[in-house]
């Protein structure tokens, strides 16, 4: 287990009183997913802490003050085993409270008064790269380009909810208590725990879940029809007609994106200008109307081809041409 060192200690700080930037809860979050007694220790302290810090409206609390005491009496510990920490871990913080709490409530309401001040936490990745982030309960999450997740400062205390903006890989760690929720415009995916890509950019013509492994549950947002799905295949919605279509596919294949390869299964030509935007950094305008409908089949290593080398393998099945000014392309 790694102790817990002035860095360490300092991210839990700026976590239990609410002031962790954005890249200090990343940094947080790789020591939790160091080891599984790093993960059990933190959910223990964050659970003690918010739990007794804040029972009711009619709090008076420092929590600076607070966690100074608190983590003195974390560190004496330290070298005990993880059993034997976490029972006084919670008599420490007790205390802690009791000496800066002018009144205590219960702690059901305080709890759900803490869990209203959460702030969300936002990891993106830009244009042309991908981001990895593992959560709080371990879970791994790949971003490819231009997507973004975004979750609550209290993530698994008692939900693992996540909103995807974009195209996310998850490799989901296993909770039966606690099912792992990720939503975006079109579809809710549930899962316990499983490997699945989620693939809703805003701009594309249609929204697709691919399983990889395990089962999930996958929800239609606009008619709350749902459907399971087994590996090796994916659910997709289309985003004009809304209608839900299950399908068999090579997961492996629609994944290939994490490897660095461009992978068009019977993909619009419209939903691939757009994948082309945010893998090269480049804007692509088609210029008629009915070639949106084009559907390409193919698998294109992205980071060994140039822009230009990928559109002229498009144009050589005969049906479109493109013309390029700078970073602008025109499809006709």
């Amino acid at each position: 287990m790694n102790p817990l060192n002035e860095k360490i200690e300092g991210l839990l700080e700026a976590y239990l009183t609410d002031t962790i930037t954005p890249e200090d809860m990343t940094a947080l979050n790789g020591w939790v997913s160091a080891c599984a007694e790093n993960a059990q220790l933190f959910e223990r302290i964050r659970e003690v802490w918010f739990s007794l810090s804040a029972a009711n409206r009619n709090l008076v609390f420092d929590s600076r003050k607070g966690y100074e005491r608190f983590i003195k009496r974390v560190r004496k510990a330290e070298r005990r085993t993880l059993y034997q920490r976490l029972r006084p871990v919670a008599r420490y913080a007790a205390a802690v409270v009791v000496a800066v709490v002018l009144v205590v409530g219960a702690y059901v309401s305080g709890r759900r008064d803490v869990e209203v001040h959460f702030a969300e936490i936002t990891t993106e990745a830009p244009m042309g790269s991908t981001a990895e982030v593992v959560l709080p309960d371990g879970s791994l999450v790949v971003l490819n380009a231009g997507s973004r997740i975004v979750y609550s400062q209290g993530f698994g205390m008692d939900n693992r909810n996540v909103a995807l903006h974009g195209e996310g890989y998850f490799e989901v760690k296993r909770n039966e208590s606690v099912p792992f929720v990720v939503t975006s415009e079109q579809m809710t995916v549930r899962v316990l725990g499983t490997k699945f890509n989620l693939c809703d950019y805003k701009e594309n013509q249609e929204a697709a879940v691919t399983l990889v492994e395990g089962k999930v549950d996958v929800t239609n947002n606009h008619d709350q029809i749902h459907v399971e799905i087994t590996p090796d295949t994916r659910a997709i919605i289309n985003k004009e007609s809304h209608a839900m279509v299950v399908e068999k596919t090579s997961a492996a294949d629609n994944t290939q994106w994490r490897e660095g390869y461009l992978f068009f299964d019977e993909e619009p030509l419209a939903d691939i200008a757009r994948e082309l935007e945010r893998c090269y950094g480049v804007s692509i305008c088609i210029e008629r109307e009915e070639l949106n409908g084009y559907k390409f089949y193919g698998k294109l290593p992205s980071r060994q081809l140039s822009i230009e080398e990928v559109l002229d393998i498009l144009s050589s099945a005969g049906q479109i041409d493109y013309s390029i000014e700078g970073r602008h392309i025109t499809l006709n």
